[in-house]
């Protein structure tokens, strides 16, 4: 980890609040709902820590795996139509796979073309060694899930529009369209979808997803539904898609294609969850919701009092080993890679609770120095004349001078 003297590694937050955005999308609109602080505190400014646009990242390996699904899907699409192939168990497509170096050597391709992406954010670099482990352990796992998608995605010639480099919007003619850009000016919405297949019949809108199947799915799809209905640009007739699907690893699921009044309906109840949403967001500061599950995952809780105020417990409970976030005090030296501390925030320790932190690498705090550690192993001893907390800091937890 790079010196915690790094503005990144205090809870220095944004200089501003940025204001509502000017599009919605899907995930910031259900964020916004959970929670307005969280949002707000990743799309913020932070030029003293690097030159990205928001909060730097904290890696996340299912989302990594995500995306490399994605990424490698997309690929051998793009290899496949070029082709002439129209599914990935015809000769061609077996052929141009092996071309390409076979699915195992597709999704490593993936994975360090995101690795070498991910490489500009200084929060990743700082885990880099055990990340990038943690990803190349999941090969034979990524092998599987683009083999499974492929298998049952649809492929039809590419469009003239989208060989030879980027796709200029437009009306858009018979072929498939990957990572379209849907965007809805009159509503103030914008959207990706995974794939759009033009043909007589009209379009057919397709989300491929490589994990389980989620409540908020179905809705995505149809709101891509109305985006695409309402996008005068690429979609000048203003046709409702033909089909609808939602395609997983093992399975894929065929939606009811919405009515015109379920559109129109399903505009004004997103124009209605926008408003309180970008009003939420317009406050100063944007208001936190404590949700425990959402709360451990969120990755600028660091940043955010509220939720360690959440975390103050005035009553002692049994101590179970487990992976916590712990704010606390430095006391003094306990040795050359540990430090005795007390605890001022930590899931059922006792605020005031004595503490020994132990780190794999050497550290410089001074005594009164308060930190927040994300992601510590908590444990109790009991062996020490009476009950001694042990917060250990492994490979992947972050910790954050107080400010």
């Amino acid at each position: 980890m790079p010196p915690t003297a790094s503005p990144l590694w205090t809870t220095a937050g944004p200089a501003a609040w940025p204001p509502p955005p000017d599009r919605m999308s899907l995930s910031r609109l259900l964020e916004g709902e959970l929670c307005p602080r969280r949002v707000a505190l990743r799309s913020a400014n932070y030029a003293a820590i690097w030159d990205g646009s928001g909060y730097p990242p904290r890696f996340s390996l299912p989302a990594f795996l995500g995306e490399a699904v994605h990424a490698a899907v997309e690929d051998v699409a793009a290899g496949l139509r070029g082709k002439g192939c129209r599914t990935a168990q015809e000769p061609c497509a077996v052929d141009a796979i092996k071309a390409m170096g076979g699915f195992t050597r597709i999704a490593e391709t993936a994975v360090e073309r995101l690795l070498a992406e991910k490489a500009l954010n200084p929060r990743f670099a700082a885990q880099r060694e055990s990340s990038t482990q943690l990803v190349r352990n999941q090969l034979p796992e990524l092998r599987r899930r683009i083999q499974s998608l492929m298998c049952q995605m649809k492929l039809a010639a590419a469009s003239p529009a989208v060989r030879g480099g980027a796709r200029k919007r437009g009306p858009l003619g018979v072929g498939a369209y990957s990572e379209v850009w849907l965007e809805v000016p009159q509503l103030g919405w914008a959207g990706r979808a995974d794939q759009i297949v033009i043909s007589s019949a009209g379009a057919e809108i397709t989300e491929f997803k490589s994990g389980e199947p989620e409540p908020h799915h179905a809705f995505q799809l149809r709101v891509y539904a109305l985006l695409w209905a309402r996008d005068r640009v690429l979609n000048p007739a203003g046709r409702r898609p033909a089909a609808l699907q939602l395609r997983y690893l093992n399975r894929s699921h065929s939606l009811p294609v919405p009515s015109e009044a379920e559109l129109e309906a399903l505009a004004g109840d997103l124009r209605a969850r926008t408003s309180e949403v970008c009003s939420a967001l317009g406050s100063r500061p944007p208001p936190a919701r404590y949700h425990p599950e959402e709360c451990r995952r969120c990755d600028v809780r660091q940043l955010c009092d509220d939720y360690w105020a959440t975390l103050r417990s005035s009553a002692v409970s049994p101590v179970q080993d487990e992976w916590s976030d712990v704010e606390a005090v430095i006391l003094r030296r306990h040795g050359d890679l540990s430090f005795d501390a007390r605890i001022e925030c930590a899931d059922r320790v006792a605020s005031g609770t004595k503490a020994l932190i132990r780190f794999q690498h050497p550290r410089e705090y001074s005594d009164g120095g308060r930190i927040r550690i994300l992601g510590a192993f908590v444990s109790c001893d009991d062996e020490t004349e009476g009950p001694t907390i042990i917060v250990r800091v492994g490979a992947l937890t972050e910790v954050f001078r107080r400010i």
